[in-house]
């Protein structure tokens, strides 16, 4: 399925409130844009994102909901009153592209309060400083989240601060921490607990807590509408399951090259010859390594 992104971007039809042809504000597939953007907003809490996400749908859905920058304003009092629910908005009422944006974000239960000026909601422009003044959101440059939506987190907001703001409402390919795909081999740290899922990738049923060993796991998938787990398979467990992203840590794999010794691929990851013997289960340290073998690198 490709990732879609909720926008308002239709201009002012008729001069109306609320979205006259269906299409002022709109949920669509990714696209890209010719103008390019400056950076990427993207909520601390991910359970944040998600809620803002969902906003994000339900205005897109909500035909009461309009575009026009000379009522930008609107939907935050109709949201507000209609207890932040975006479905239940029957008011006729619009936003521009960065006062929805605003609006999802006031949605989530982040305070806004002061990224408002004189009750004029933040504008491309000066959204990233604003959104950041909030402290629930970190500002992303990266060429990897600018040039396309592999990187791109549900709710992620990107931002072009001359022309155009608007929402990511789906997970990319490659949306994982910072330096981790799908594929890497990765731990398991005890104390997060697993949410064991049926084979098919249905909702989590259970929960469980391992207290025990940190255990490998492999990513296989990210998990859909839930906020930011990821479906791994419990090598040594043999199961899999919703895993927390914080209940993970990269583990390294290392290919043996001509040279390498146990001394200095330990030196090299800043870990011990006996804790690679641990991971890889080797009864000494003294067992010899070839060219081509592959060892874990533990985690810190």
């Amino acid at each position: 399925m490709a990732q879609r992104i909720g926008q308002a971007y239709g201009g002012d039809t008729a001069g109306l409130s609320g979205d006259q042809n269906g299409g002022e504000v709109r949920l669509q597939a990714w696209y890209p844009y010719a103008r390019g953007w400056n950076c990427v907003l993207r909520a601390k809490d991910s359970a944040v994102a998600g809620r803002m996400a969902a906003f994000c749908e339900a205005a897109c859905a909500n035909d009461h909901i309009g575009y026009s920058q000379a009522r930008r304003n609107t939907l935050r009092a109709a949201a507000k009153k209609a207890g932040w629910d975006a479905s239940q908005i029957t008011d006729p009422c619009d936003c521009d592209c960065s006062s929805l944006m605003a609006v999802c974000a006031e949605a989530a239960g982040v305070d806004m309060a002061g990224a408002y000026t004189s009750g004029n909601a933040p504008w491309t422009g000066n959204m990233a400083q604003r959104f950041a003044g909030t402290g629930a959101f970190r500002v992303l440059t990266d060429s990897k989240y600018l040039s396309g939506p592999e990187h791109l987190c549900r709710g992620d907001i990107l931002v072009n601060a001359a022309w155009h703001t608007l929402m990511v409402l789906d997970d990319g390919a490659e949306a994982l921490p910072e330096g981790v795909k799908v594929g890497d081999e990765l731990c398991y740290v005890p104390g997060g607990g697993v949410h064991f899922a049926p084979g098919d990738g249905a909702e989590p049923t259970c929960f469980r807590e391992f207290p025990g060993p940190v255990y490998p796991a492999r990513v296989v998938m990210t998990a859909p509408d839930t906020p930011r787990p990821y479906l791994v398979l419990m090598e040594a467990q043999t199961v899999c399951g919703w895993v927390a992203a914080e209940s993970l840590a990269r583990r390294v794999v290392h290919t043996v090259a001509a040279g390498d010794s146990m001394w200095g691929i330990a030196r090299k990851y800043g870990t011990t010859m006996e804790a690679i013997r641990a991971a890889n289960g080797m009864k000494s340290v003294f067992d010899p390594i070839h060219p081509g073998d592959t060892l874990r690198i533990p985690a810190d």
